[in-house]
């Protein structure tokens, strides 16, 4: 868990630590590079036998998260700007204005 003085904490995901500024209304999400290579998690179907298919969760490359984040930005569903890697290299880090916590998701 990164500390900050002014970012809070949100629900860790899978392959993501995501942070709040509450300030600009933005949220920063950290993608743990893993001492095995891998960023963050993609799916990939597998083939089980001649006609079936399971979803496999397998480590992201550094390019398999670029890609996926990119998709996400072009398509509208989550505008992300890639801030940089942190000064240690651990993590990379995005921007996502409208990543906002869901106080209720039922409502």
């Amino acid at each position: 868990m990164v500390l900050s003085d002014f970012l809070v904490p949100l629900k860790p995901g899978a392959e993501a630590s995501p942070y709040l500024d509450r300030d600009l209304h933005v949220v920063y999400k950290l993608f743990d590079l893993r001492q095995n290579g891998g960023l963050g998690k993609k799916m990939k179907l597998q083939r089980v036998d001649g006609e079936r298919f399971d979803l496999v969760l397998e480590d992201a490359t550094l390019p398999d998260t670029l890609m996926k984040l990119a998709v996400l930005n072009d398509a509208g569903a989550l505008p992300t700007e890639i801030v940089g890697l942190s000064d240690t290299g651990e993590y990379l880090i995005a921007k996502q204005p409208l990543a906002q916590e869901a106080r209720n998701f039922e409502k």
